[in-house]
């Protein structure tokens, strides 16, 4: 197993000039910053358990311009935190400025996208550093508009949710996390107490259960998200595995392949391009159902496309594969 504690590193005003970048504090110290990066390395058992270094980018003024919060994962232990109310990283920009001017390799994850508090700005991006978007936590689903689970607490999916961030072009993997507040990865009992979803999971396929080996495959979109249960998924198009890309001519055939293990009986798998579901296979019972799907219906976005899988089981559990973007070869 692996897991983030993502405590924030974020800042507050002290006093009512909100302009004032003088006027921020911090409330995560730079002591508490090393007690972390020193506990981190202490539960490091590889084969066992990967604790990833990593905080939440957060700004407790919830002004849209700093563009909602995002974890940032580090691929070190002994990485530097990067406050907003430190100098030089008031906001994601200068955040993603000063990562790459320190050479520190760091993935920083939009989360809770589509919740009113603190909506994400999708134009905010940077395809180096924003490889993966959370799609699911305890607070709901940020995938779309009248999706599955929809995000508590009050939402807005219009030009926030993660099929926006997608038909932009971004390039992002899926990733399922907690956000419980407790310090509790996964199932915990903040859920009852705020009447909010069990929390999400992220599996990271990779062949070693090592620092290495699982930042890397985050690092590569090769992660898929669940809502808490340890579904199995595999997807696949014309034998390129998710969360990378494919160069194709307009004439070649798209194969879809999706193999789901559950962890109860499976309602459905469903294909989406797009944004859109163009292949859904049903399943009358049983856990285990393969899928393959072939599309010659080309594109509506012009040069590439988007593809991904979502899983919802009987009991209402779901999972979400992280996209296989198609680049058309126009040769």
């Amino acid at each position: 197993d692996f897991c983030c504690l993502s405590d924030p590193g974020a800042g507050r005003y002290t006093d009512d000039n909100e302009t004032s970048r003088n006027s921020l504090s911090c409330y995560m110290t730079d002591e508490e910053w090393k007690s972390i990066q020193d506990i981190n390395k202490c539960f490091y058992k590889p084969g066992k358990f990967v604790p990833i270094l990593g905080y939440e980018y957060h700004n407790d003024a919830k002004d849209p311009k700093f563009g909602g919060d995002r974890n940032v994962y580090f691929d070190s232990y002994d990485a530097p935190i990067f406050r907003c109310c430190d100098e030089g990283s008031f906001t994601p920009e200068q955040l993603w400025e000063k990562l790459q001017r320190n050479n520190i390799k760091a993935i920083t994850i939009p989360h809770h996208t589509a919740k009113s508090v603190m909506l994400n700005n999708i134009n905010l991006h940077n395809e180096y550093y924003q490889r993966l978007i959370e799609i699911y936590s305890s607070w709901g689903n940020s995938e779309c508009k009248d999706c599955e689970r929809p995000i508590i607490g009050g939402a807005n999916y219009i030009n926030h949710s993660v099929q926006d961030a997608l038909a932009r072009g971004e390039r992002l993997g899926f990733v399922g996390a907690s956000d419980t507040h407790s310090g509790q990865p996964g199932f915990t009992y903040w859920v009852f107490e705020n009447r909010s979803y069990r929390g999400g999971l992220t599996c990271a396929i990779t062949n070693e259960l090592d620092y290495e080996h699982i930042f890397d495959a985050m690092w590569n979109r090769n992660v898929y998200a669940t809502t808490g249960e340890r579904i199995i998924l595999k997807f696949h198009l014309n034998n390129v595995s998710m969360g990378q890309e494919i160069m194709i001519t307009r004439e070649e055939e798209i194969m879809l392949e999706a193999d789901v293990i559950g962890t109860d009986e499976i309602e459905k798998v469903e294909i989406i391009k797009n944004g859109v579901v163009i292949h859904k296979a049903q399943c009358n019972e049983g856990k285990h159902i393969k899928v393959k799907f072939s599309d010659n219906s080309g594109t509506s976005n012009g040069s590439w496309s988007y593809y991904y899988v979502r899983v919802l089981q009987k009991d209402k559990a779901m999972a979400w594969s992280s996209p296989i973007w198609v680049i058309y070869n126009e040769k």
